[in-house]
């Protein structure tokens, strides 16, 4: 499946607002097909900005959860962040929306 670029490029900006940096692991948890192109181009912009990605998708039938990872190696990194990808954190472009786990 193709990323848009409009929403990549939307989503690297978002992602150098909460400086992630390369090394760094960023999960992604979707559900079904619901957004299923946000969570890919999320995950695209956020590889080419160096991170390790986590990319689990939980099923509605509650019978199965797939996960898609790009990660290779742990990270080297003893932080552990969760951004936001919620409608209200894109309707202000100068939140993050990040978090400490």
């Amino acid at each position: 499946m193709s990323v848009d670029k409009d929403m990549f490029d939307l989503f690297c900006k978002k992602l150098a607002l909460c400086k992630v940096s390369p090394g760094e692991r960023i999960g992604i948890l979707s559900e079904d097909l619901i957004r299923r192109d946000y969570a890919l181009a999320f995950a695209a912009a956020a590889e080419d900005l160096g991170a390790d990605t986590l990319h689990v998708n939980i099923s509605r039938s509650r019978s199965r959860a797939t996960c898609m990872s790009s990660v290779a190696a742990p990270s080297s990194r003893t932080g552990r962040r969760a951004i936001s990808m919620t409608r209200e954190s894109f309707s202000n472009p100068t939140s993050a929306g990040l978090f400490s786990l």
